[in-house]
């Protein structure tokens, strides 16, 4: 069998031949992916609405707020 086609090193660069186009195969399709979920999250999370205020203040008129108007309802 000819040298270029035994040893360690030649399998290793092989092997990493074969990984970087698998990689620069799929990586457009993952990218892709990445971002619908992304996307499909930041819609979900629009849904829900606001998070929590940060302060402890904050936290505190919104609690307010939100029983003003459940007395004025």
């Amino acid at each position: 069998m000819p040298k270029g086609y035994l040893g360690t090193d030649v399998l290793t660069t092989k092997a990493t031949s074969v990984m970087y186009s698998q990689i620069k195969h799929f990586m457009p399709e993952i990218v892709k992916e990445l971002n619908d979920k992304t996307r499909d999250c930041e819609t979900r999370l629009n849904e829900i609405g606001p998070g929590m205020p940060d302060t402890e203040i904050e936290r505190k008129q919104l609690l307010n707020k939100l029983c003003n108007q459940f007395v004025d309802s």
